[in-house]
């Protein structure tokens, strides 16, 4: 029951397999921390360490609103692989100028109310080359005032590839409606090189509002500062209606008014439905200008209330979207 991390490992060339197997795949380690503090975390490695791997192994927290699984601070060479994260408050996170991230292979959250990650299944904060990939996050569920995400990407983040993660699950209960989403970019950097592809995205509900910020409603990826984004041949799919009375507002892809560079989005070949039934329902919202996108071209757009809303005018028909953005001809 430590307030602390269970295992604090500041240097390099270090390997934790939890298979029993040589170059297995089984997860025969498991390792638990039943803390409840906020830095009651289980593996913390840090002071610039590098060439570490942790592969194989059960990380299981004290509360899903305490501590995290697996924390990365200011490390470099560094892989996270075939791990199973769950009931703690972020189940990966890079921080501190990471770089040389890989994130590959892991189930985070569960469909178990009182094993769910609570904010975010992985975290990436001020780092770079980062590979988040094949990951499968599935429950994450808060009640407070902190976002519930998928998968974040924020500060000076740079040069990363998110891609061939499957996400769904992601509530947030809060009375007063906080947001979640699937992923969520964050960052401050405007030309941040950031690729999102090949995700599929789907079951991100909140309580609803009728507001647009990041922070208020369910979206499937919300782009809210920084440019430099990717975003190709992702499934997005809003399936569950927000559980408050007016359903609230959502969108499969929500730009918003904190996105100001020019040609600093690149979004095409997505597939974007909603089958909601209550609320205003946008494939697309963007309290940007059309100036932002770079490309946006051969998606695929279903919602109820229309197809996006651009230039503070709803774009109810393909045809509409078209005249806004000046593209997507396709």
């Amino acid at each position: 029951n430590s307030l602390e991390p269970l295992f604090i490992i500041n240097s390099s060339n270090i390997t934790i397999d939890g298979s029993n197997s040589v170059e297995g795949n089984t997860k025969d380690l498991t390792i638990t921390n039943a803390g409840t503090g906020s830095n009651s975390g289980i593996i913390y490695s840090a002071n610039s360490g590098s060439n570490i791997s942790f592969k194989n192994i059960n990380v299981i927290g004290g509360l899903t609103s305490a501590g995290y699984g697996i924390s990365l601070d200011g490390v470099s060479d560094i892989e996270v692989s075939n791990c199973k994260i769950y009931k703690t408050l972020v189940g990966i996170q890079a921080k501190g100028n990471a770089s040389e991230i890989t994130i590959v292979n892991n189930e985070l959250g569960s469909l178990v109310s009182g094993e769910k990650i609570h904010t975010s299944g992985i975290d990436i904060s001020n780092s770079n080359n980062f590979n988040v990939s094949y990951n499968t996050i599935i429950g994450v569920s808060s009640s407070s005032s902190a976002t519930s995400s998928g998968i974040v990407v924020s500060g000076a983040s740079e040069q990363g590839d998110i891609w061939n993660n499957i996400i769904r699950n992601i509530k947030n209960t809060r009375a007063l409606s906080t947001g979640s989403n699937g992923i969520w970019l964050n960052t401050t950097n405007t030309n941040a090189q950031v690729n999102v592809f090949n995700n599929v995205i789907s079951d991100i509900a909140s309580v609803g509002i009728e507001d647009w910020a990041a922070n208020r409603n369910g979206y499937g990826i919300v782009i809210s500062n920084g440019g430099g984004y990717n975003i190709f041949f992702n499934s997005i799919f809003l399936n569950t209606d927000q559980s408050g009375a007016s359903g609230g507002n959502t969108a499969g892809i929500n730009v918003t008014s904190g996105v100001t560079t020019s040609n600093s989005l690149d979004i095409r070949n997505n597939i974007i439905v909603s089958s909601q039934t209550k609320g205003t329902r946008y494939a697309v919202y963007s309290a940007a200008s059309k100036t932002v996108f770079k490309n946006i071209d051969f998606n695929n757009y279903y919602a109820v209330s229309g197809v996006g809303f651009i230039g503070g005018i709803v774009r109810t028909t393909l045809a509409n979207w078209q005249t806004g953005t000046g593209k997507d001809a396709n």
